[in-house]
């Protein structure tokens, strides 16, 4: 999940009409991380994380030069099922008391026909692995405040398994994350 939110907002840093190195603010009122799973083999159970940050700098001259970090509080997983929230707060899901945050920081971008291949370091219940996410862009626009703000999207899947996360027979191992940011000039 994680690894999709780091991988939408390192799309944010790419975007076209601003000038060189401006650096963005994810704007967390206005963005999302949305996850799906499938719970014994019959339908997907949907939740996001509500508390997220992160930062960009998009480079129009140089988008190979687009850095992105975003930060998601595990603690914050909302399932709109309290019981069901607390037990993928625990040890054997997320851990978030040992692994308060979830990361990504981007070490590279790659051009594509819609936007953008984004590699990073996602780091999920204590474990770092290297990931590339294609990442959409949105325009940079000026808001009605008179604020630069620009967007992105991405969707990706990651394997729990793969960051050691257990979870329960019947719950999938593959999670499919939507991250959609905005963020606003600093």
């Amino acid at each position: 999940m994680t690894r999709l939110l780091l991988a939408a907002s390192l799309a944010l840093a790419a975007f076209g009409s601003t000038q060189a190195a401006d650096t963005f603010q994810v704007d967390a009122s206005h963005s999302s991380v949305i996850f799906k799973v499938q719970h014994l083999g019959v339908a997907n159970n949907y939740g996001r994380f509500n508390d997220l940050e992160g930062t960009l700098t998009l480079d129009a001259a140089n988008p190979a030069a687009n850095q992105i970090s975003l930060t998601i509080k595990t603690d914050s997983v909302d399932t709109h099922n309290e019981k069901r929230d607390q037990h993928l707060r625990a040890a054997d899901f997320l851990n978030s008391k040992q692994f308060p945050t979830a990361t990504f920081v981007s070490s590279a971008w790659a051009k594509t026909a819609s936007g953008f291949d984004v590699t990073g370091a996602l780091t999920l219940a204590g474990v770092t692995k290297t990931v590339t996410v294609p990442v959409v862009q949105g325009p940079v626009i000026k808001d009605p405040w008179g604020l630069n703000r620009t967007g992105f999207e991405t969707t990706i899947v990651i394997k729990r398994s793969d960051y050691g996360i257990k979870g329960v027979p019947g719950v999938g191992d593959e999670v499919s994350l939507i991250i959609a940011t905005e963020a606003i000039a600093k």
